[in-house]
């Protein structure tokens, strides 16, 4: 049993023995003693995990077809903070990466919208909304636009800092 601790931290306080899955009813990370084991496959493609520099993170280094890393990639590019493309779930992301191929980002902007209107679960409005969404992403500053590209380590600041360092250089050119 996990909870909050500080304003944080979450702290363990119990381990529930009688939660723990059993031989008869095993979890795909579990040994047979119900223990958890470290996988060594990605969840999502199957792909040999590898572990990072840090030898402390397991990572799938398929990221051109892992469709877990395709729809975080997505899901992070659309968020609010960011490109803020108001309906793109991550279980649309998931529809076009199943019907449409969609893999990376310039694939959001070269959707068929009249075959997405005729899937079921897609009404006509909501299909417009959507695409309306994508369209207005185009026009995102340069520091959202940069920081929306999931680059290790570039986020909102450091972007913010890179587009600055750029204009000033540009402008010291022009001068």
């Amino acid at each position: 049993m996990i909870r909050k601790a500080g304003d944080i931290i979450p702290e363990v306080v119990d381990v529930l023995i009688k939660l723990r899955v059993h031989k008869h009813n095993k979890n795909a990370n579990t040994d047979s003693s119900g223990k958890f084991k470290i996988p060594n496959k990605c969840p999502s493609c199957a792909t040999q995990l590898i572990k990072t520099q840090t030898k402390i993170d397991l990572l799938c280094p398929n990221i051109d077809t892992c469709p877990a890393q395709i729809i975080g990639r997505l899901s992070y590019f659309s968020s609010r903070n960011l490109a803020n493309i108001v309906g793109l779930s991550e279980k649309i992301i998931e529809r076009f990466i199943d019907e449409y191929k969609v893999s990376d980002i310039p694939d959001l902007y070269n959707l068929p919208w009249d075959q997405i209107k005729e899937l079921e679960g897609f009404g006509s409005k909501s299909v417009e909304n959507l695409q309306k969404a994508i369209d207005n992403s185009k026009k995102i500053s340069d520091v959202k636009f940069l920081a929306s590209l999931g680059i290790d380590g570039i986020g909102p600041e450091v972007a913010k800092l890179i587009i600055k360092k750029i204009q000033q250089k540009s402008n010291d050119k022009q001068n």
